[in-house]
């Protein structure tokens, strides 16, 4: 199963796709917000949920060559 996780490296400003390593750390980068989940450290990196700078991430998915993104959200209304 192809899968690709996205995190916030805190030290360096930069987005992270993971589509490899070790599924456990990624996973909890990927969902890491700071004073609700702890930053998680793997490989030198310091990640955090990549949510700060892509909320959807249909740009990354497209990216990874993807011809339909099917996505929901969680808030009632979206201020754009």
């Amino acid at each position: 199963i192809l899968t690709a996780l996205l995190s916030y490296d805190l030290a360096n400003g930069v987005k992270y796709v993971h589509t490899r390593g070790r599924i456990s750390s990624e996973v909890q980068g990927s969902y890491s917000i700071p004073l609700f989940f702890p930053i998680v450290s793997y490989n030198g990196l310091f990640l955090m949920d990549p949510g700060i700078l892509e909320l959807t991430p249909t740009q990354t998915a497209k990216i990874l060559g993807a011809d339909l993104v099917i996505s929901t959200t969680a808030f009632d209304e979206l201020p754009y």
